[in-house]
């Protein structure tokens, strides 16, 4: 059912460390989200949750890249977990990329 899989979207700024996440909507004006966009960090890339701080600014790796973020900027960057397929080491995308 569609309604149980946005409820499964956050924003960055509410990823605990060390989490895997998928971005699924980047609420920037082009200028921004191109910038990040060249960087790795665009909708439907998968990104990890390598350093944080409450209301501070997130750091993950995209790609061979690390972004830090400020709390306002993760806060508008719309992600979906990541979980892990039953029996492999692999992961599939949980929510929805508009």
């Amino acid at each position: 059912m569609m309604t149980d899989r946005i409820t499964r979207l956050q924003s960055l700024a509410q990823i605990p460390l060390g989490a895997k996440v998928v971005v699924a909507l980047i609420r920037f004006e082009n200028d921004r989200r191109e910038q990040l966009a060249a960087l790795g960090l665009r909708a439907g890339s998968e990104i990890s949750v390598i350093q944080r701080s409450e209301k501070g600014p997130v750091l993950v790796a995209v790609e061979d890249n690390r972004i830090a973020v400020d709390y306002d900027m993760a806060k508008k960057i719309m992600v979906s977990p990541i979980e892990r397929l039953p029996g492999s080491t692999g992961y599939v995308f949980t929510g929805i990329i508009p």
